[in-house]
């Protein structure tokens, strides 16, 4: 890797110059499907019944999948951006078209993963119930309650930390399988997961600035953190690299032919100067 966070995050302002509107526009699609699908959850399943519940959870899975689908097809966009390519909206069903097989079954594993983790959550919020009605008890029984909450979350990062790069890998590589990206994934994040992990937690500033001016902040610092995970993405495939060796070729094959064009010149008007010196003696 040639970049560090300061780096990546230059990187991600440059390449998202002049581009923030659609970056926005687009970045907004998969939450807003997340929003329609549990607005229609309510509305198919209603009721308090264990089945109503069920059915409900099943389609925002659902729903949950496909949004997957068409952040994968961000993914994609923000790396025709960064790599100087054309993009479009219809970059966000790119994965519809070319195949979205990957996406889903590694959005399947990343899913049971947290499935697994929030076991001891579900059961405690089902199963077990105040000893009493008085705060007290309602205090003490939510206590465990969310500090099961809390060490899912923080072991979901974790075990889902070397997967972080899958996403990007189906967006450059739509018909490999989930499994596939997901284990090239942790093969790339050796060694980089730390630094990943700190580039993320630098972010938080910014969120909590967003949250004080009542989330407005968000439609650009979510982009923000998207285009600098692509950099990320970027640099730990040695895509930048490769890139600035690239550039590195073409500076030392102009800089000669400068030097030469200059001394040409050069000589060209010491003849002119010498002849018209000639002349006017």
């Amino acid at each position: 890797m040639i970049g560090n966070r300061r780096y990546w995050k230059a990187c991600a302002k440059q390449f998202l110059s002049g581009k923030w509107g659609i970056a926005i526009l687009a970045m907004m699609a998969a939450p807003a499907l997340n929003t329609i699908g549990t607005m229609a959850a309510i509305k198919l399943f209603p009721g308090d019944s264990f089945l109503a519940w069920l059915l409900g959870e099943a389609f925002l899975f659902i729903v949950s999948l496909l949004s997957m689908v068409i952040s994968t097809g961000y993914n994609f966009m923000l790396l025709n951006m960064a790599r100087g390519r054309e993009y479009r909206f219809g970059n966000l069903i790119y994965m519809f078209k070319k195949g979205s097989d990957g996406v889903l079954s590694a959005a399947l594993i990343m899913a049971l993963i947290d499935t697994v983790l929030m076991i001891p959550f579900y059961y405690m919020v089902n199963m077990t119930a105040p000893a009493a009605e008085t705060m007290e008890a309602v205090l003490e029984w939510s206590q465990p309650i969310m500090y099961s909450a809390l060490a899912a979350t923080v072991l979901g990062v974790v075990i889902k930390l070397p997967f972080a790069m899958a996403f990007y890998i189906l967006a450059d590589n739509p018909q490999m399988k989930g499994r596939e990206a997901l284990k090239k994934s942790a093969s790339l994040m050796k060694g980089h997961m730390m630094q990943y992990l700190v580039l993320q937690i630098s972010f938080i500033p910014l969120m909590f600035l967003s949250i004080l001016f009542l989330y407005v902040g968000l439609l650009w610092v979510m982009p923000y953190i998207y285009a600098t995970n692509t950099i990320f993405y970027m640099d730990v495939t040695g895509e930048l690299k490769e890139t600035h060796k690239k550039h590195m070729h073409e500076v030392a094959d102009w800089i000669p032919k400068e030097l030469e064009d200059t001394a040409a010149d050069k000589e060209l008007q010491e003849q002119r100067t010498g002849d018209d010196y000639n002349s006017e003696a």
